[in-house]
């Protein structure tokens, strides 16, 4: 199922795959409503920051029954909480 999820990220727990630009591990996002969202980073995610502090835009995609959610693309959002 595809879902969005807009808010500031709060917790990042990735790291370089091998000598390229993926990374691979978890980031967690809190939302304008104050719920945290964990979600997974891959060597799909395609995204222009992983950093703490920053708000942004994560289309994402849980992954069949496992509910684990995979983040597809991290933008930055309008205005960065930076």
């Amino acid at each position: 199922m595809e879902e969005r999820v807009e808010g500031i990220i709060v917790a990042s727990v990735v790291e370089p795959i091998s000598d390229t630009d993926m990374k691979a591990g978890f980031i967690t996002v809190k939302t304008s409503e104050d719920d945290y969202v964990k979600l997974e980073v891959g060597s799909y995610t395609t995204f222009a920051t992983l950093e703490e502090g920053e708000k942004v835009l994560v289309q994402a995609e849980t992954l069949g029954s496992t509910g684990v959610i995979y983040a597809k693309s991290v933008i930055l959002s309008e205005r960065s909480a930076k």
